[in-house]
């Protein structure tokens, strides 16, 4: 008797604990990345577009939900996350090689010369050449790597250059 009550005892401790022991241990952190976007003076820069998609150069697979895109908050930085199937290949490495590009537009003024036809400047009333402020609106650009690996934050800063 007292060994069929220990036996009742010890069954269900024993599956509890097998249940416990499995679930916590391999539960995996998404792979995560922050993308700061500066540009060439170290200025961090807001509201750039940011694309993350899938390279010639990498064995990934392009799964459904590793290409993504986003924007950078007024810290200029942008947070992404992948789950694990986007990140897994067949051969269940975990890891991920992608490249990130970054782009936002701004307003550059300069002045500029009139000219007439024939390259000569105009001259206005006053015997002066005719200069004109212009505004043009202008893209900078930049791109990295970036590794991801489950259970990790990936960390990089793209430059914006002219």
């Amino acid at each position: 008797m007292k060994r069929t009550i220990k036996q009742l005892t010890l069954i269900p401790l024993a599956i509890l604990g097998l249940i416990i022991g499995t679930s916590s241990c391999n539960k995996k952190e998404p792979a995560k990345a922050e993308i700061t976007v500066e540009d060439i003076d170290g200025n961090r820069v807001a509201n750039a577009n940011i694309t993350i998609s899938c390279t010639p150069i990498s064995k990934t697979e392009c799964k459904e939900g590793i290409e993504q895109e986003g924007t950078s908050n007024q810290t200029g930085k942008a947070q992404f996350e992948w789950n694990h199937s986007a990140i897994y290949g067949s051969d269940d490495v975990g890891f991920a090689v992608l490249k990130c590009e970054a782009s936002d537009f701004y307003d550059s003024t300069y002045a500029e010369v009139v000219y007439e036809t024939a390259g000569v400047p105009f001259v206005n009333a006053a015997g002066t050449d005719s200069v004109v402020d212009v505004t043009a609106t202008l893209m900078r650009y930049g791109s990295v790597f970036i590794e991801l690996q489950v259970d990790d934050v990936t960390k990089e800063t793209i430059q914006l250059v002219k």
